[in-house]
């Protein structure tokens, strides 16, 4: 069960948003009191728990330094590089048209389903899945709620529906041909380095890994195209079937298949 509780000294209004969202999400409310975060997560006997502050809902577990918030963050600059005329390698790989279904399996923080929906345009839509409730919670807030100092990224945001489930199980029960493109990007078994800032989600993240099944499953779904995003060099490329299209980076590349 999830916890939710908001920051000190907050408004009727804020109280009464917590309420709802716990309830929106079959968690549990309960008053902050005047407790720390660490004592309040210790009382209610429960390693991690959301606090809705006026700067958005946030998640806290025991041990943290900081609590998990979404942002938009790369998705922002990427977005503005590509507006500057340079090459983004995801859009290069998935080579979408406007008014495209595209599903992300993978969705973690929504950076890449960000800039997915700006590939897909106005009149298209973006799937993206999320299996684990903490982070399925705070990236479909935040992407209802953020507010951006560029009006036109809370519209791309906003064409984004996210759904919580096993992509696994959601490929499984999904009818045939019913998206143009379907994007992986499991997780690395071996972290970036260059990701540090990447590790209190990775903690929380689905590590299970991507299957031969799985991309089978992908390619009767979509009408068009699969993309993987992994290490470069991974041998998921050849195993499952993919085709090189490019790099991210000396240490991430992205595959196609064709259909």
């Amino acid at each position: 069960m999830q916890w939710f509780t908001t920051s000190h000294k907050v408004s009727a209004q804020m109280e009464a948003d917590a309420i709802r969202l716990a309830a929106r999400y079959k968690g549990e409310y309960a008053l902050r009191e005047d407790l720390s975060v660490v004592d309040w997560l210790e009382k209610h006997k429960t390693t991690g728990g959301f606090v809705l502050t006026s700067a958005g809902l946030r998640y806290w577990t025991k041990g943290a330094e900081q609590p998990l918030f979404f942002h938009p963050n790369m998705a922002y600059v990427r977005l503005q590089r590509v507006l500057r005329g340079e090459n983004d390698p995801l859009l290069k790989a998935v080579q979408a048209n406007a008014g495209d279904h595209i599903v992300d399996c993978t969705a973690g923080f929504a950076a890449d389903a960000i800039m997915l929906a700006y590939a897909a345009g106005a009149s298209g839509t973006v799937t993206a899945i999320e299996s684990e409730s903490n982070i399925y919670i705070l990236v479909k807030e935040g992407l209802r709620h953020y507010k951006a100092d560029w009006g036109e990224l809370e519209s791309i945001m906003a064409r984004i529906e996210v759904t919580q489930a096993d992509y696994k199980q959601w490929l499984r029960s999904a009818p045939a041909n019913s998206c143009d493109i379907l994007y992986f990007d499991p997780m690395f078994d071996r972290p970036v380095e260059a990701s540090a800032s990447f590790s209190p989600l990775r903690a929380l993240a689905n590590h299970a890994p991507l299957s031969e099944a799985d991309v089978h499953e992908a390619c009767r779904v979509a009408r068009r195209r699969v993309v993987l995003k992994a290490r470069k060099g991974s041998e998921l490329f050849a195993r499952c079937g993919f085709t090189l299209t490019g790099t991210a980076s000396n240490q991430v590349a992205y595959g196609v298949i064709e259909l």
